[in-house]
């Protein structure tokens, strides 16, 4: 049994308090490299929301990116470049790591990249570079790590003229040379607030009228807009759509502005500048989604993807200048692209490959929480189960022939489809298996504790009727962590991020009121998993589903209130039991395909409860991921 142990006691968080807007955050550690003056700078230039298809850069009807047309006949456009997954942060965590979001398991904007990967600006920082983030993307803030994994964090206000000053300002800055800059405006990030002219720009032109209204409001935005979406209660979609597309144009004279710089500063010569986007948007009902980034079909997963070399570049560049190319590229070949132009040696472990070595790759995965997808050739698979299961819901397309995906392959051809499965299952339990067996997946930055020290443990606090804090317990010789929960909190609390099927969560819990939870559960939402609900003379374990939740056993137990107990929760693959001071209390089979994947959650059930949690442990087995 590999194990390690995590004592709540004893771990402190790192404090990173949230960037207001324009504000500037340092990060705290790092040395000041001597700065080689004649390297290339980079310019990692990702449009959050920006489905390709909508760009005239590849062909779209409206004129939505003349500056970007201009500009590709001195690069390399890439037809079909795809996102790691379907909304920012594991896109961009995939995008400064160069592995896939099963292996980097950030999954929730709770969780942070482990420094268990050297990221793409760290690793330039090593090597001379100044790096900065610029975003308009209040996910990208500190407290998801970028002011770690960057010297300069900068979040700006909307509209991204505010980017775009700021972003002017490194450019123009000579002590900054050589510069790594990741700039990310929010652009066409729902709601689509567009500034003069471009909120008119497509408004009642040809190609405005036919979509109808918005047929309601949905939370999940399936079957309808979410209502932080609508604006000014407009209902007519050609109007939101326009609106989107205005956004795209106008991104593309901020790009234009960018661009000017770049050529009054002289920097054109020795500035490798990409252009791509986090991940795309469904519109206008395609596959029953409204205004929102949520499936995997190709409006959310295909982005643009322009690299426009250094004019006076290294012969090596010389394959990407006025080309076009296809493949299944994605956000994680962009480090390895990036190093290998830059002349750095690229660490051990990435999964992506350089597309200087090989533009067209054949094949590509991408992954949420839930779903995911696989794309080799022209073939396109998406896999809807709630795990990396066999049989869980899936769909296959061919898009040369079938662009919009309307025509599911799944059902005429179930061979080909049982093997792409098979093959994205593969892939997918690979990358799983990469994680260092003593390495915690999830780090969150939390500015509610006073101690400025990293934990291995990740905090998840929510609303304010929560309040958690380590304090003196008993004789004051020990600090354990304290939790009471208001009638306006949320009972999510302490949790500890183990992509395991079988293994073992233990802590010692004093229940004072109300009642505690102890959790196993996938990802950051607790939608399936096991969970021991405590009370104090009654304990209850629950597996939870996307159907819903079942009680799997109960026994009436003296728990108590105000006295300390070990409770452990337990899965082998087979059973899950939970054990209180050493005796199993309760038990409940767990399926084949067990659903005990992600964390290890101490949490309060109800408003008014209270409890005390000490010496969390987690076990997991020598084999990270387990049988599967």
């Amino acid at each position: 049994m590999n194990s390690k142990i995590r004592r709540v006691a004893t771990v402190h968080l790192a404090v990173a308090c949230c960037l207001t807007a324009g504000a500037a955050s340092a990060a705290p550690g790092l040395t000041e490299p001597a700065l080689d003056r004649g390297a290339l700078n980079v310019l990692l230039y990702v449009i959050d929301t920006a489905r390709a298809d909508h760009f005239s850069l590849y062909g779209y009807e409206r004129r939505t990116t003349p500056f970007l047309e201009s500009l590709a006949a001195e690069g390399a456009l890439w037809t079909d470049f795809h996102s790691s997954s379907t909304w920012t942060w594991p896109s961009v965590s995939s995008i400064l790591t160069s592995r896939t979001v099963t292996t980097h398991k950030v999954y929730a904007q709770e969780l942070s990249i482990s420094p268990a990967w050297k990221t793409l600006p760290e690793l330039l920082a090593e090597h001379g570079y100044s790096t900065t983030a610029i975003t308009s993307n209040s996910v990208l803030t500190p407290a998801s790590r970028m002011a770690r994994v960057y010297e300069t964090t900068v979040l700006t206000p909307r509209p991204d003229q505010n980017h775009t000053d700021q972003l002017v300002a490194v450019l123009e800055d000579p002590a900054r040379r050589p510069f790594f800059v990741h700039a990310q405006p929010i652009g066409p990030h729902a709601p689509y607030v567009a500034p003069a002219p471009y909120d008119t720009l497509f408004v009642d032109d040809p190609y405005y009228g036919g979509l109808g209204d918005v047929p309601g409001i949905s939370s999940d935005c399936i079957g309808g807009m979410k209502p932080t979406a609508v604006i000014d209660d407009i209902v007519s979609m050609d109007w939101y759509v326009a609106q989107y597309d205005g956004l795209l144009a106008y991104i593309d004279d901020q790009l234009r502005q960018v661009f000017d710089v770049l050529e009054a500063q002289g920097l054109r010569e020795n500035t490798l500048v990409i252009v791509t986007a986090d991940h795309g948007e469904e519109l206008a009902g395609e596959r029953g989604y409204y205004f929102c980034h949520e499936g995997q079909y190709d409006g959310n997963t295909r982005v643009p993807l322009l690299v426009v070399p250094p004019r006076s570049g290294a012969a090596i560049w010389s394959g990407l200048r006025g080309v076009t190319l296809g493949g299944n590229a994605d956000h994680l070949d962009l480090m390895p692209t990036i190093l290998q132009g830059l002349g750095i040696p690229a660490p051990g472990g990435l999964q992506g490959k350089s597309l200087l070595v090989d533009p067209r790759p054949p094949r590509r995965v991408a992954h949420d929480e839930i779903t995911r997808s696989y794309e080799r050739e022209n073939l396109k698979l998406i896999h809807g189960g709630e795990a990396l299961l066999p049989d869980a819901g899936i769909e296959l397309y061919d898009l040369d022939a079938d662009p919009l995906e309307e025509l599911d392959l799944a059902l005429s051809d179930p061979d080909l489809a049982a093997e792409m499965e098979a093959e994205l299952l593969t892939l997918s339990r690979r990358a799983e298996q990469v994680w260092p067996a003593d390495e915690p997946t999830g780090i969150l930055f939390e500015s509610d504790f006073e101690d400025p020290v990293e934990t291995g443990a990740w905090f998840q606090l929510y609303g304010g009727g929560n309040r958690w804090e380590f304090v003196p317990e008993g004789d004051g010789a020990n600090r354990a962590l304290h939790g009471t929960l208001g009638s306006g909190g949320s009972p999510l609390a302490l949790l500890i991020f183990a992509p395991l099927r079988s293994y073992s969560a233990e802590a010692r819990v004093k229940l004072v009121a109300g009642e505690a939870l102890f959790s196993t559960a996938a990802y950051q939402a607790l939608l399936q998993g096991y969970t021991a609900r405590i009370s104090a003379d009654r304990l209850t374990l629950t597996r939870s589903t996307l159907e819903g939740v079942t009680e799997l056993g109960a026994a009436d137990f003296a728990f108590g209130l105000d006295v300390w107990h070990t409770v452990r929760l337990e899965s082998d693959g087979a059973t899950v039991r939970v054990l209180v001071d050493g005796t199993e209390v309760v038990s409940g089979p767990e399926p084949e395909y067990g659903a005990v994947w992600g964390t290890t959650a101490f949490s309060l059930g109800a408003a008014g409860s209270e409890a005390w949690v000490d010496d969390l442990l987690v076990e997991r087995p020598a084999s990270v991921g387990g049988a599967r």
